[in-house]
């Protein structure tokens, strides 16, 4: 199997990362990091949300749906996004990689030291109560749910032979 260049590590960051992966890329690289980390490490995620990217991209209103389209276009392919998680679903990859506890964290704000005003990506706007990020912090191991993984095939894009 392929591994991360480390093993038994207290703490994994990675910033708006998970978008650039596919749905079936991320859960191989979650998994991976809950082998790595030592039982009580820490990962950190943070990563666009897609509820807010869908409550400001694509449902406002708009007298010019040109202009829209390709804006929603360049939302999502424009910067290689092949991903977006809103917190549910980012939660429930986290505990079909075997992660116990996942807590939702405001942009930079965490209870760890070491993870703490860590985010440098640019910001967008949040809009009332909805964080233009969705960041987690995940902790601890459990046997994998596999919850998302079978809903992977509505997500199925594969060309048909």
């Amino acid at each position: 199997r392929a591994s991360l260049p480390c093993t038994a590590v207290s703490h994994i960051y990675a910033e708006h990362c998970s978008e650039h992966l596919t749905h079936d890329e991320g859960l191989r690289f979650r998994r991976e990091c809950r082998a790595e980390l030592k039982p009580e490490g820490t990962i950190r995620l943070s990563t666009p949300n897609r509820d807010w990217v869908w409550a400001t991209q694509y449902r406002r209103p708009s007298d010019d749906s040109i202009r829209d389209c390709f804006a929603i276009n360049k939302s999502f392919r424009g910067w290689g996004h092949q991903f977006l998680y809103n917190i549910e679903t980012l939660t429930a990859a986290l505990h079909d990689a075997g992660f116990a506890d996942v807590t939702a964290c405001r942009y930079g704000q965490s209870s760890d030291p070491v993870l703490h005003e860590l985010e440098r990506h640019e910001t967008s706007l949040d809009v009332a109560e909805l964080p233009h990020v969705v960041v987690v912090e995940a902790r601890g191991v459990r046997a994998p749910t596999n919850k998302l993984e079978a809903r992977s095939g509505d997500y199925d894009w594969a060309p048909t032979p």
